[in-house]
């Protein structure tokens, strides 16, 4: 009536972890034939289970690789850049937050490497990381008020030497008048 094939496809998809509705719908069965499927093909689906966390969890190994060697050339290019600057464009202590962030993420990362894929994945769900963009978005604020900072410091510098210098002027002014009307 159904075609191994089917039943192939029905492991398959319980195997990466699809509901017996999702796996009926997809299939075009009745919920019955998926509750049936599910019972009578119980032995196939624990090995199948495993094969696909296991192969869920090297690509997961390999894309946790990956993410430490581009975390590493970031690192790399960061040691470059405040080894060659003058630090005009960026503030030292923004450059360092941002090198000792890159290096707690590597570590991070490298040792993530050594738990087991699924607890990984869990803690990971868990505990979301600040991501390279936060880190660049929140040194690009601390840069931006520093600036501002410094506008302002600029402008009541301003202000205050205008005030100190006024009442000379202004005195300057009444004078040159009262010489003027005697």
């Amino acid at each position: 009536m159904h075609s191994e094939k089917r039943k192939a496809d029905f492991v398959a998809l319980r195997a990466s972890g699809k509901s017996l509705g999702a796996c009926a719908a997809e299939l075009h069965l009745s919920k019955a034939t998926a509750c049936e499927w599910n019972r009578t093909l119980a032995a196939q689906l624990g090995p199948a289970r495993r094969a696909y966390i296991e192969e869920t969890a090297e690509a997961y190994a390999m894309a946790k690789a990956a993410r430490v060697r581009r975390l590493g050339e970031i690192i790399t290019r960061v040691d470059a850049e405040l080894a060659g600057r003058d630090l005009g464009e960026i503030s030292t202590p923004s450059l360092l937050l941002l090198r000792s962030n890159l290096g707690k993420l590597a570590r991070d990362e490298m040792a993530d490497l050594e738990r087991p894929a699924l607890e990984q994945a869990q803690t990971e769900d868990a505990q979301p990381r600040k991501s390279l963009a936060q880190l660049f978005k929140e040194i690009d604020e601390k840069r931006l008020a520093e600036a501002k900072a410094k506008r302002d410091a600029e402008a009541a510098q301003a202000q205050a030497q205008a005030q100190a210098t006024a009442p000379q002027g202004l005195a300057a002014i009444l004078n040159a008048q009262g010489g003027a009307n005697d």
